[in-house]
């Protein structure tokens, strides 16, 4: 079956300054198809220590949030976050990091999906976390052809973070680590099961942690070319596999 990304439906966000806030909250620039994947990926940040909790709601109910790993001595963490529409139409997501802290600053990417099962998810990846300039994270998926999702942050000041290696593709990034924890978010197909890596370079040398979560396909079926990913680059079309979007 085929994954395809929506071109018109995935973007960007940040929260906001470092002063913090409580929750955001935005829309998918298009309707939403009612069965599409739906992911919302990003990092947030604590001003003493970094949120045990990230909630992921839209208009039609909640997520399934992984969390990363903090890094040790730092006070940031990764998410990734999915769910299926049920209902086809306007769709507006609400992310709310807590913990200790009041103070958070966080960014993310939505995105949305088509071709996946009615069950997707396959394999919660982890996350890896080192001192390097290429950040990357390995899973090893359970299906054929499963849609791999991968998000990292880092704790540098600002710089540019890069996919590399073949099949990785940008959904969005967040570069700005002054307002917000940035986050560069990607995904990749998965061919036939087994390992996958999602990586990307960073500018200069940094403190890194990338997480990874996988996704089964539909059984049988082409992928279909939709329209609701606002990301970079614009108008992705990955044929076989999964399409991103979904918007009508």
């Amino acid at each position: 079956m085929a994954f395809a990304e929506n071109p018109d439906a995935a973007q960007s966000i940040d929260s906001g300054a470092n002063n913090g806030v409580g929750s955001d909250t935005t829309a998918f620039p298009n309707n939403v198809t009612s069965g599409d994947l739906l992911i919302v990926a990003g990092a947030a940040w604590g001003s003493t220590a970094a949120p045990t909790s990230v909630a992921v709601d839209d208009s039609q109910g909640s997520y399934t949030v992984d969390l990363g790993a903090v890094p040790v001595g730092l006070v940031w963490r990764t998410f990734i976050a999915y769910r299926v529409a049920t209902a086809t139409g306007a769709n507006t997501v609400t992310v709310n990091p807590a913990g200790a802290d009041s103070v958070h600053s966080f960014s993310y990417t939505i995105a949305e999906f088509s071709g996946n099962h009615a069950t997707p998810d396959d394999v919660d990846g982890g996350d890896t976390t080192a001192e390097s300039t290429t950040a990357a994270d390995t899973i090893t998926t359970g299906v054929n052809d499963a849609l791999v999702i991968g998000v990292m942050s880092q704790e540098s000041g600002t710089m540019a973070l890069t996919p590399t290696g073949a099949g990785n593709v940008e959904l969005d990034e967040t570069e700005s680590n002054s307002s917000n924890q940035c986050h560069a978010a990607a995904y990749r197909l998965g061919g036939t099961a087994g390992s996958n890596t999602v990586s990307w370079t960073t500018a200069s040398l940094t403190t890194w942690s990338a997480q990874t979560h996988s996704f089964k396909p539909s059984a049988g079926g082409g992928g279909r070319t939709t329209k609701n990913t606002r990301a970079f680059p614009l108008g992705v079309n990955v044929g076989m596999g999964f399409s991103i979007g979904g918007g009508v």
